[in-house]
């Protein structure tokens, strides 16, 4: 029995290496449950948010080679973008140097008011209107402002 521990520990620790979309060859690596320090990323909410706004900003660069919509990438992922990852998602194509990233920061929010399971918060309307504004855009800035009293909230300034 102590020799089938160890060639099933084995076979778990070994990596798998298997081809992603587009001929990639990427690794999986199975995680150990009892080192703390390889955790699942689910044990921290805020890491695999943010993982997955960076996958999604991955798939939004690489839509827009294609000619998809950012509608289009976004629903793919539907089922697990949240609010915090919409904020991540938000602050990760604002801090974006292409300016053509930084463009669909309002593509990403316009998808984002039309998704009833998403709560918006405040923070999700400054980041998009500080993109907007990085970007000269003043009108959609000032839409997007104006929107704040359809969600229930008003501006302080």
């Amino acid at each position: 029995e102590g020799q089938e521990n160890e060639k099933s520990r084995g076979k778990a620790q070994r990596r798998d290496t298997r081809t992603g979309g587009a001929g990639r060859r990427f690794q999986i690596t199975p995680r150990k449950a009892d080192d703390p320090t390889k955790a699942a990323p689910r044990n921290d909410p805020t890491k695999w948010s943010d993982d997955l706004a960076t996958g999604v900003l991955a798939d939004l660069i690489r839509g827009q080679k294609e000619s998809k919509t950012v509608a289009s990438v976004l629903e793919i992922h539907r089922d697990y973008i949240t609010a915090q990852c919409l904020r991540d998602l938000l602050d990760k194509l604002a801090q974006s140097k292409p300016q053509r990233v930084r463009r669909m920061a309002l593509g990403v929010f316009d998808w984002a008011k039309g998704n009833a399971r998403l709560k918006l918060d405040s923070r999700h309307f400054n980041q998009v209107i500080q993109t907007l504004g990085k970007e000269k855009l003043w009108q959609e800035a000032l839409n997007t402002f104006k929107d704040l009293k359809d969600y229930g909230f008003w501006a302080d300034v």
